[in-house]
């Protein structure tokens, strides 16, 4: 039983962290005004609720309800909210900041997988989101330092 407990909270907290994708990248995306940016951050939004989606489905199968969003700490908000005004549509600090949200996604998968009560199917979905997290921060650190000059590459 408690192998089952540490296995969902290891799956609350992934799916935690893609919350917080698919909310930084909608808002990024809305606020886009060119179609490539627009559908860059979209193609995030819609991997981050994937893979909430597939975890829900093994938390499902541990015999627990689907994940649901948590509303973050007023303090959460007001620095979230601080950080978007303080950027002013600033394409390199956004980018920075979705770079340091992908690496904290990839240091709570991680962790996920280095332990070893997580059962060897799920361990596979999570490694190959884990795979796909690196590609994204990869993706987003080059952006940045070449200045997001080819959006399309993202979709190569």
């Amino acid at each position: 039983m408690e192998q089952i407990s540490q296995v969902l909270f290891a799956l609350d907290k992934m799916a935690d962290i893609n919350d917080q994708r698919v909310n930084r990248y909608k808002h990024l995306a809305e606020k886009s005004k060119d179609v490539e940016s627009k559908l860059f951050f979209m193609q995030y939004a819609i991997q981050a609720q994937t893979f909430t989606a597939t975890l829900n489905k093994w938390r499902v199968a541990y015999g627990a309800t689907p994940h649901t969003p948590k509303k973050g700490s007023l303090m959460s908000q007001a620095y979230s909210h601080f950080m978007k005004v303080v950027s002013l549509g600033s394409k390199a600090f956004e980018l920075r900041e979705c770079e340091v949200m992908e690496s904290n996604a990839l240091k709570t998968y991680r962790t996920a997988t280095a332990l070893s009560f997580l059962p060897v199917a799920t361990l596979q979905d999570i490694t190959s989101q884990t795979n796909e997290l690196e590609k994204a921060h990869y993706t987003l650190k080059a952006f940045r330092e070449n200045g997001a000059h080819q959006w399309q590459a993202a979709f190569a």
